[in-house]
């Protein structure tokens, strides 16, 4: 049963916008920290913006997500966004400097075509955030597959020439550049 569908993921941020709790600050702050100043960024998969709410002082932002609520929360901070299914979208055609994608990559059903997407829409490169080898299906029902380093590094170098790769926690964290 699939429940990476656009009313679970409704559900949830209605529950996140009372506690939000699904990015915590250290992560939020070291991927802020990766990106320069004054670029254009799209987060893929931004669920209630709290990345999106953070660039918006010095970037210019925008958010896709299969939530209509997660719209409507980013609408409250005036942030631009759409409702997408990240798996069959085929907009944006190197539109954005930098794609973010926090989160989001294990829960999607085919993952290549996803970083396919991601190669086409970026101008500079993409930053992928998964959990560091851990909560597989059977303990966390939205993910699809767990991640480590040498399957997302592997993953990546498919698709992009050169890619850094850093650990915070449980968390991997993959610059990636020069998109082929």
């Amino acid at each position: 049963m699939n429940i990476n569908t656009k009313e679970y993921w409704n559900k949830y941020w209605l529950e996140e916008s009372r506690c939000p709790s699904r990015i915590t600050a250290y992560l939020l702050n070291r991927i802020v920290n990766i990106i320069p100043e004054g670029l254009s960024v799209v987060d893929l998969g931004c669920g209630s913006g709290r990345l999106l709410r953070r660039l918006k002082e010095t970037n210019s932002v925008y958010g896709v997500d299969i939530s209509s609520l997660a719209m409507e929360i980013l609408a409250v901070y005036d942030i631009k966004g759409e409702i997408g299914n990240l798996e069959n979208f085929d907009y944006f055609n190197k539109e954005f400097d930098v794609v973010v994608l926090s989160h989001t990559l294990e829960h999607i059903d085919n993952d290549e075509a996803l970083i396919k997407n991601i190669v086409r829409i970026t101008k500079q490169f993409a930053i992928i955030v998964v959990p560091n080898d851990c909560l597989p299906p059977k303990e966390e029902k939205t993910h699809k597959r767990v991640y480590d380093y040498d399957s997302l590094s592997a993953l990546m170098l498919k698709y992009f020439k050169r890619c850094e790769n850093h650990t915070l926690k449980k968390h991997l964290i993959v610059k990636c550049y020069d998109p082929m």
